[in-house]
């Protein structure tokens, strides 16, 4: 834990004498990056999402199909 600290405050520190133009370099590629990350997360987000839904409908469908097995066992 401690060398990542220390990684932590070597970075910080050469953070702070990088002119505006070189961190504006780095600044444009993370704003690309991280919008291709989050069109990623979203996109399986609803993945996800659809899957879930997917999942509950069985759910329902064998609780209703049993409902009506018990139903017809039972004598009339």
């Amino acid at each position: 834990m401690q060398n990542v600290r220390e990684s932590q405050g070597i970075l910080g520190a050469k953070w702070k004498t990088v002119s505006p133009e070189e961190k504006q370099l780095y600044e444009d590629k993370y704003k690309v990056e991280n919008g291709t990350y989050l069109q990623i997360i979203s996109k399986e987000k609803q993945e996800a999402m659809k899957l879930l839904e997917e999942e509950k409908k069985q759910k329902t469908t064998i609780g209703l199909l049993d409902q009506y097995l018990q139903f017809k066992k039972k004598p009339t």
